[in-house]
């Protein structure tokens, strides 16, 4: 098993990351527009960049990734 087959492996590895957070929201703020994120996962960086108040757009393949990304949104 590796950490991009199980969503919740997944976040509980990155659960303290926080540099990639403040990284994108930097670049997000300062160009003020449009989001992409390819690869969204489980969501981790979706809802910091909503918070910013830009439009958001976040592709992923794996089904239970895409679906617990969206168990967070709804959390929220």
């Amino acid at each position: 098993m590796n950490i991009y087959s199980n969503p919740q492996l997944y976040d509980a590895i990155h659960h303290d990351y926080k540099w990639d957070i403040d990284l994108i929201s930097t670049i997000a703020k300062s160009i003020e527009g449009s989001v992409l994120e390819l690869a969204s996962g489980t969501g981790r960086l979706a809802y910091p960049i909503l918070e910013l108040g830009l439009d958001y757009t976040g592709l992923e393949l794996s089904k239970s990734f895409l679906q617990m990304a969206n168990k967070k949104l709804k959390n929220k």
